[in-house]
């Protein structure tokens, strides 16, 4: 079929005389795109409209395409069929979004098209024009697609990348507009952790003044305000309680009727807790749970299915969707969702940088899940806090045919922020193509985005991706949600020196590009920053090597320079602050400033050469891993530990917390409380270890403790209570030992009242210079 010959349109559009509002869409991105493509004017007008013979693209449910045996009205909501006839094309599919579907995989599987982000397209230009023999129809695998193309830069409507690549959800504010089919979206009040938003509303409204009682216990209180340094709502609800039960439905049937008007009212409503593990510690929020195998999840489905009851005769096709999140993770026993119930599985143990392990911790809760759930979404974590290195081409597609394999329906993945996660773009796009079809050749999509985005550099990129996942090979790692860059340890000298080298190759290519140049600064911009962060390491591997400091490879002003200009020109690119909620302007500007003065940091951060510590400098260095002040990841907002410099230890740094009296109280009278953690399990009842008070060695130095014997495995970490810091202790593990002992002795400093070590008035104060993990002697 002729669609363009020498840059005039052969071809006209025509749509069904009844074409519904996204069916219009797609005949006009239809035309517009064509137009780009060959320079020719396309016409589009309806199939009853009189105009001389020719060929004709059919876009939607038009008579030509149901005598053609394409019968849309039989067709799923987002089935595509793309089918030639003669010298006529038929793009079309089911209501409301299968026909947009279709005309946007011929644009980008045959024409050549590709919307790479929500700021970067590419159009093929093509004067001459024509298809062969065209028979493709298809439907997504996941019903719900949610993604996020960058957290708070689109709220009030996604941005037509969105509904392109198949996305048909926005993570967050932002609707599919309705001219692109839509969603589906949540309802009010909001997509997750609704229950606040009731108890505010009854806040405001002196409701829970009168019924103290609705509100959960705990500690022997039901109190309105959590404490924690400054007073906030608390928010979670006494699920059992009869009365809240009653006004919950009610103000819930309320936001159902008030959204019926609505051109494509929503049909999913959250009802989940808050985001914390706390549940109603009351004799009957105690005995349902024990009801159901003394699982939290038992409370929380008993209290959603008598929501999902009390709306189903007049919403049936209205869903009720919770959460198996932190303590509601665990399958109950002897109660199963109703039918018009949604569970939303959250995975938040798993190592993001390998595929998920089919015996481990969520793997069994979802194969659990599964059984009972006949609408089960899961929701996951591409996001790293750090925005660290992190590699992805051996986890994305196995992870998602995993689901699938286990009934998935849903799936949403949190990956904020527009600017600086490592390769984003590349990765949303990956993901958008995988939901759709997980059994896609993933190498090949990777090369199109690489070859099509960063142009000559795409190599080079590929190149780093490849070394990437190779070196965590190498170096294997449990990393998180809340990866923090000293846990990668994968990002070693030669890695970063390497990596780097292969970055200049890569600008090189590209150099005096206006298009590529910048992709390609913002793609190495998470390795500059975890060059500039690894510097110290860098530097002592240099000198350790006997080179001189003057001739190091690393120039950290020219890295810094490099990191600043990338974020500055992706801001202007990107970010429109005028456009957002206020909320999310602050946030973002918050957001820019502290990456700047991370950056200040790393630039002003004295080089170090870390030493192994005296005490086991006798031993040989395979029986011992040392971890010094900068191996320790730090959690905590606003109370802190922080690494700092100390001049009274052995090089220079240590971990230094100031513990609050609600840091002390997390001692539990202790001067240092730790457990072994696993990232694998439920680390809620992890046995804890203590140092009395009265074991603290006198003085205001800094003293070994042992703190244990422990077995180590892959996903073993120290937690250290109130310091709020953990040690990857796994990397101590020996594979040529796996059920080997370690001795794990600390280096520690005490200082203050609290620790009978100061005067009163004087800060109480825990710092930490070593955690060190022996190799157990053998009998």
């Amino acid at each position: 079929m002729v669609i363009a010959r020498e840059g005039t349109a052969v071809c006209a559009i025509a749509l069904a005389d009844n074409a519904s509002a996204p069916e219009q869409k797609a005949g006009a991105e239809l035309a517009a795109y064509l137009t780009k493509v060959t320079g020719g004017e396309f016409v589009i007008l309806r199939e009853g409209q009189a105009l001389k013979p020719g060929p004709r693209i059919y876009v939607g449910p038009t008579q030509f395409a149901k005598e053609q045996g394409v019968e849309c009205e039989r067709l799923g909501a987002e089935h595509w069929v793309m089918r030639t006839f003669g010298g006529n094309l038929v793009l079309a599919g089911g209501r409301p979004r299968g026909t947009l579907y279709a005309v946007h995989h011929f644009l980008e599987d045959v024409v050549g098209v590709h919307w790479w982000s929500p700021w970067a397209e590419f159009v093929p230009a093509r004067a001459d024009l024509s298809v062969g023999k065209l028979d493709r129809q298809g439907e997504p695998a996941f019903r719900n697609r949610c993604l996020d193309p960058g957290s708070g830069l689109f709220w009030k409507t996604a941005p037509p990348f969105a509904p392109r690549n198949r996305i048909n959800r926005i993570l967050g504010y932002a609707p599919i507009p309705l001219d692109y089919g839509g969603g589906p979206d949540f309802g009010p009040p909001q997509m997750v952790h609704s229950e606040f938003n009731y108890m505010r509303d009854w806040f405001k409204d002196g409701t829970l003044a009168k019924h103290p009682d609705w509100v959960a216990k705990k500690d022997g209180k039901r109190e309105v305000f959590a404490w924690t340094g400054a007073p906030r709502l608390n928010n979670h609800l006494c699920l059992s309680n009869v009365g809240m039960r009653a006004t919950f439905l009610g103000k819930l049937r309320g936001y159902i009727r008030q959204t019926r008007e609505e051109p494509v009212p929503p049909m999913i409503f959250d009802v989940s807790p808050g985001d914390s593990p706390h549940m109603c510690e009351c004799e009957a929020c105690q005995a349902a749970i024990k009801k159901y195998g003394g699982k939290n999840s038992g409370l929380l489905l008993d209290f959603t299915n008598y929501l999902a009851d009390g709306v189903k005769n007049e919403y049936p096709d209205v869903m009720i969707e919770t959460l198996a999140y932190l303590s509601t993770e665990d399958v109950p026993v002897g109660i199963v969702p109703r039918d018009n119930v949604i569970i939303t599985l959250c995975d938040t143990r798993s190592n993001i940088t390998v595929p998920i392990p089919v015996d481990g911790y969520f793997a069994q809760r979802l194969s659990a899940w599964s059984k009972i759930a006949n609408k089960l979404y899961v929701w996951d974590y591409h996001i790293n806090r750090d925005a660290a290195p992190v590699p992805f081409d051996a986890t994305f597609q196995q992870d998602l045919q995993f689901f699938q394999k286990n009934h998935v329906v849903g799936y949403m993945t949190e990956y904020h922020s527009g600017i600086f996660p490592e390769l984003r773009d590349m990765r949303l796009w990956l993901l958008a193509k995988l939901l759709e079809d997980p059994s896609q050749n993933q190498a090949e999509l990777v090369k199109t985005f690489t070859d099509g985005f960063y142009g000559p550099a795409g190599v080079y990129v590929r190149r780093y991706i490849e070394s990437l996942r190779k070196t965590v090979q190498a170096h294997p790692v449990h990393l998180g949600v809340s990866t923090k860059l000293e846990q990668c340890k994968y990002l070693t000298p030669d890695f970063l020196h390497q990596s780097q080298d292969v970055f200049d190759e890569a600008e090189e290519a590209v150099a005096g590009s206006e298009t590529f140049l910048p992709r390609v600064r913002h793609a190495r911009m998470a390795l500059d920053t975890a060059t500039l962060a690894m510097f110290p390491k860098i530097l002592g591997k240099w000198q350790a090597d006997g080179k001189q400091r003057e001739d190091l490879w690393l120039k950290r002003e020219t890295v810094a320079a490099r990191v600043k200009e990338t974020l500055e020109t992706e801001w202007q690119r990107r970010v429109d602050l005028p456009s957002m909620m206020p909320y999310f302007q602050k946030r973002l500007a918050e957001g820019k400033k502290k990456f700047l003065a991370r950056i200040d940091v790393y630039l002003q951060r004295s080089p170090l050469v870390i030493n192994p510590p005296a005490k086991f400098a006798h031993l040989p260095w395979r029986d011992y891993t040392a971890f010094a002040a900068d191996a320790f990841a730090t959690y905590g907002h606003p109370d802190k530990a922080k690494m700092v410099e100390d001049k009274r230890t052995q090089n220079g740094i240590a971990v230094r917390a100031e513990m609050t009296d609600k840091l002390l109280a997390a001692l539990e009278g202790n001067a240092l409380r730790w457990a072994m953690h696993d990232h694998g399990k439920d680390n809620r009842n992890a046995p804890t270890s203590g140092l009395k008070i009265g074991d603290i060695v006198p003085g205001n130095g800094y003293h070994w403790y042992k703190l244990g014997t422990y077995a180590l495995n892959t996903s073993s970490f120290l937690w250290l209570y109130g310091v709020n810091a953990a040690v990857a202790l796994s990397e101590a593990r020996d594979p040529l030992l796996p059920s080997g002992r370690f001795e794990i002795w600390g280096r520690v400093r005490f200082d203050g009242p609290a620790f009978r070590n100061g005067a009163n008035g004087d800060p109480n104060v825990i710092a930490l210079e070593w955690v060190v993990a022996v190799k157990e002697k053998t009998k």
